[in-house]
């Protein structure tokens, strides 16, 4: 049973399965063409004839190199077990705020001043605004 939340990071390195199989077949057809000996010499004769490794040790190396490199190509496709948020799908809104920061600002027809309305203003935009630049002018 594999959870839903499985997956790999780097999918692509499984495409890397492609070239073993191909590496494991090209071994098994050198196996199978060395066995033409077998139908035409005895058996007692083969291993004077033959050089090289005898065929089980072969067989032994085609599962240890199918192994590693199922365990291999694997670990570099790189399974997960959770799902991590991406940073990168986050929106990218841009905010501009302009303020005016001159004189009439300072205007005492109003309580606080308007400098201070405006900075508690720009502050309550800033909180209400999860994600995005803001910038400010």
């Amino acid at each position: 049973m594999i959870p839903a939340d499985f997956h790999f990071i780097r999918p692509y390195w499984l495409l890397a399965f492609l070239p073993l199989a191909f590496l494991l077949f090209m071994m098994l057809k050198r196996r199978l063409r060395s066995r033409k000996w077998e139908t035409f010499c005895d058996k007692e004769l083969l291993p004077h004839i033959l050089i090289g490794e005898k065929p089980v040790s072969r067989r032994k190396s085609a599962f240890l190199i199918a192994l590693a490199g199922s365990l291999i190509i694997t670990a570099l496709a790189g399974p997960a077990w959770q799902k991590l948020p991406q940073p990168v799908f986050s929106t990218q809104s841009a905010l501009i705020i302009a303020l005016d920061l001159s004189q009439s600002m300072n205007a005492g027809d109003i309580s606080p001043s308007r400098l201070e309305r405006a900075r508690f203003k720009v502050a309550d935009i800033l909180e209400k605004r999860a994600e995005g630049e803001t910038a400010l002018i």
